[in-house]
């Protein structure tokens, strides 16, 4: 009966450890994935802001073409050429769909504007201008994913457990202004 007894504390012991082996390396696989999102995140934003600093300098190439800064908001157009130099560190995603509209609105007055002869202006500058905004779609799609799955996994019980142990929080969808 005493082997018996002592085999039955054994198995218990050997399960015990094993769930609590299990608990410990779900825990840490649980907050190296929060992590790893976390990263591609932040890459998944690097990637908007090179389509934002490309779209910048079409912008800047455009207006030098046409040499009318008086149609614009003199801060709109002085705010274009300092993110053309770079990004502002504090840039939120909200600032950058602003910019991004008020890009968006200078593009759309060029087209429009029916005393800009487009026969003297690089084709290439609209292709460019095209495939920016494709660029950029994507590039917002990605980080939206990467959002969306992390906001997912903050949310659902038990990764939340994890997530309010490690401070994670939800991160803002990048949404355009002509999106909405």
């Amino acid at each position: 009966m005493i082997f018996m007894t002592l085999y039955i504390n054994d198995i218990i012991a050997i399960i015990a450890v094993a769930l609590i082996i299990f608990i410990i390396l779900w825990y840490f696989l649980t907050i190296r994935s929060i992590h790893q999102l976390e990263v591609r995140i932040n890459e998944a934003e690097s990637g908007i802001d090179v389509a934002i600093q490309k779209r910048i300098a079409i912008i800047v190439n455009i207006i030098t073409i046409i040499n009318n800064d008086d149609e614009f908001e003199p801060n709109t157009i002085n705010e274009i050429r300092q993110w053309f130099k770079e990004i502002p560190q504090n840039a939120t995603l909200s600032d950058r769909a602003r910019m991004i509209k008020q890009m968006n609105t200078i593009t759309n007055w060029v087209v429009s504007n029916k005393k800009i002869s487009f026969d003297w202006f690089p084709k290439d500058l609209f292709v460019s201008l095209s495939d920016n905004k494709e660029n950029l779609k994507i590039a917002s799609e990605y980080y939206n994913s990467l959002v969306n799955q992390l906001n997912m996994k903050i949310k659902s019980f038990p990764q939340s457990l994890v997530a309010n142990a490690i401070y994670s929080d939800q991160r803002p969808y990048f949404v355009l202004e002509d999106e909405k």
